[in-house]
């Protein structure tokens, strides 16, 4: 979702670099949670990655549900609203 919001939300003179920003924190964020997950079941069961999991679902449903209405617009009418607020 974030490629999709970043080309919808982003300015075109930052949209590369912000998309570029993402995907190497992205990519960040789960290498470190791939040392985490083993350490976390061994230590507490995997109820707490279920947890933490489903909790990561609900913080997401509730970012997107604050996420501007853009459905049936060009990009040049989303980056017009945009510039105006």
């Amino acid at each position: 979702m974030y490629k999709l919001f970043s080309q919808e939300l982003l300015p075109t003179m930052l949209r590369s670099s912000a998309q570029g920003f993402t995907y190497f924190a992205a990519r960040v964020v789960v290498s470190v949670w791939s040392f985490v997950v083993p350490v976390l079941v061994a230590s507490s069961g995997i109820t707490t990655i279920s947890a933490i999991l489903v909790a990561c679902i609900l913080a997401m449903g509730v970012i997107g549900m604050f996420m501007p209405a853009t459905t049936g617009k060009s990009l040049e009418e989303i980056e017009a609203e945009r510039a105006a607020a």
